[in-house]
């Protein structure tokens, strides 16, 4: 049985009935596999939205092959089917007569994918990674820019996941965002879907089980990276002041009876900079000291918080409510030279 999926876009009468399953109404014939069907394509699709957007004013610039990485995100995966990355670069060479690249590597397996950049003129790039099995709910990405010697200019970075084609493949998908229990997704097969077809226990348990993973799987809110070991001066190596009042981004906020048990998490490459102070990073309620000893960065414990019960103030056309995301800028005695964050991903529903 092919466990296919519709574009929910592809016409009218796709996607159920908002009122099709109201308590004593009758099940109409259509309406279990139009909900197969769009389970079936949340799975493919949930997630692969952008996870790292981030663009560059004359500060992503190497004039040879850095000892390192020059960006390093963390990013969300949405589950163990999805294995592909889509990477979409814009760049240019800063003479022709000088060949340049830029090689994204996931450090889980270690796969790398290379995108040459070939004229001086911007120009936008497109690559695919595949990263391999991966254990953990996230991944780390580096990039990582080269230079024949007269330079190569990065000017946007951005990355999704590739979306599952239809029919998806048989069998179960491991659980990667639920835990005690874990609710494993399982891809519903059109033929078992049509009219007069009983809807068992087990399959309501497992639609049920389906639509929890969903529901936890993450939402890429913010995702930004310092530039390391590029030529400009001016690039910033860690958040700067401004950076905390710039980057707290506006995203929507999925209301309804469960938005007081959504999370959002917050994920932080940090280290102090060898001045003898502890550095304080703060999400929300939620803070974290980075001790002064931290003179290598690393990836600090997670920082999970509820939804916030305040909203941004919009305008009556807004359909929904809108929501702050972003790290607090601490005091000023604990911003100089520069914030300790590296790195930083914020995940949400």
């Amino acid at each position: 049985m092919a466990n296919t999926f519709t574009l929910p876009t592809s016409g009218a009468s796709v996607i159920p009935s908002p009122d099709a399953v109201v308590a004593g109404k009758t099940i109409e014939a259509e309406t279990v596999g139009k909900l197969t069907e769009l389970i079936n394509f949340t799975h493919a699709h949930l997630g692969c939205s952008p996870v790292v957007s981030q663009g560059y004013i004359d500060t992503f610039a190497v004039t040879g092959t850095p000892a390192d990485y020059n960006c390093l995100w963390r990013i969300p995966i949405p589950s163990n089917a999805h294995s592909t990355l889509v990477l979409l670069v814009k760049g240019k060479l800063n003479n022709a007569a000088s060949a340049g690249s830029i090689q994204f590597e996931e450090q889980t397996n270690s796969n790398t994918a290379t995108i040459d950049i070939t004229s001086t003129s911007s120009t936008w790039y497109r690559q695919t990674l595949s990263v391999g099995a991966q254990g953990a709910e996230y991944l780390e990405l580096q990039a990582t820019a080269i230079s024949a010697g007269l330079g190569t200019i990065i000017e946007y970075v951005s990355v999704h996941w590739e979306p599952l084609t239809s029919p998806l493949a048989a069998g179960v998908v491991s659980a990667k965002h639920t835990s005690s229990p874990a609710e494993d997704i399982t891809p519903l097969g059109a033929t078992r879907s049509t009219a007069d077809h009983p809807l068992s226990s087990a399959r309501g348990v497992s639609i049920t089980r389906t639509l929890s993973e969903l529901a936890n799987r993450p939402r890429a809110l913010f995702s930004w990276s310092g530039l390391q070991r590029v030529s400009s001066a001016r690039a910033p190596k860690t958040m700067l002041p401004d950076h905390f009042r710039e980057f707290r981004c506006l995203v929507r906020a999925w209301g309804g009876s469960r938005d007081r048990d959504h999370r959002y998490e917050a994920h932080v490459f940090a280290a102090t900079h060898g001045n003898g102070d502890d550095r304080l990073i703060l999400f929300r309620t939620q803070r974290h000291t980075v001790p002064a000893a931290t003179v290598a960065p690393a990836w600090i414990t997670p920082l999970s918080a509820l939804e916030p019960f305040q909203r941004a103030g919009m305008d009556d056309q807004a359909d929904t409510d809108m929501l702050r995301n972003g790290l607090t800028l601490p005091n000023t005695d604990n911003v100089a030279p520069a914030s300790p964050v590296w790195s930083v991903s914020i995940w949400g529903p």
